[in-house]
């Protein structure tokens, strides 16, 4: 941990039993004291700004987009309450336009398959601009 969790992890630790046992106060459990500080309506308001705005920059890999994707996405639906269709349209529209109306043609079923397919056009596109 760095930064303001290292800090309140320190100012905590001598109070944090367990990671989360059944039977314990809530107060020593690292897992529910770490959510109560850290996870706030401000935080995931953040996050879920980041997750709707999330675009594949132009330098940036199919394999960074989907990582930050994924790390949002949990972020911000962590109990896969929002439906796959919305999951995998909000996943393409973010992906460059090259890419993107390609992995549309693929009809891609579910966010596996459309990583899947973004991956091995932008893997064809990256070896189509180094032949050059």
């Amino acid at each position: 941990m760095t930064g303001t969790a290292a800090n309140w992890y320190e100012l905590n630790r001598a109070n944090l039993v367990n990671w989360d046992t059944v039977g314990q106060a809530n107060n020593t459990q690292f897992k529910t004291s770490i959510i109560e500080r850290f996870d706030t309506v401000a935080q995931r308001t953040s996050y879920y700004n980041q997750y709707l705005n999330l675009k594949q920059a132009s330098h940036q890999s199919v394999d960074e987009y989907v990582n930050r994707f994924i790390e949002l996405r949990m972020k911000t639906d962590q109990n896969g309450n929002v439906p796959v269709e919305q999951v995998v349209l909000k996943f393409i529209q973010g992906l460059k336009p090259q890419i993107m109306s390609l992995v549309y043609a693929g009809n891609p079923q579910n966010l596996n398959d459309a990583i899947t397919i973004a991956r091995n056009i932008d893997g064809r596109l990256v070896m189509a601009n180094e032949s050059k």
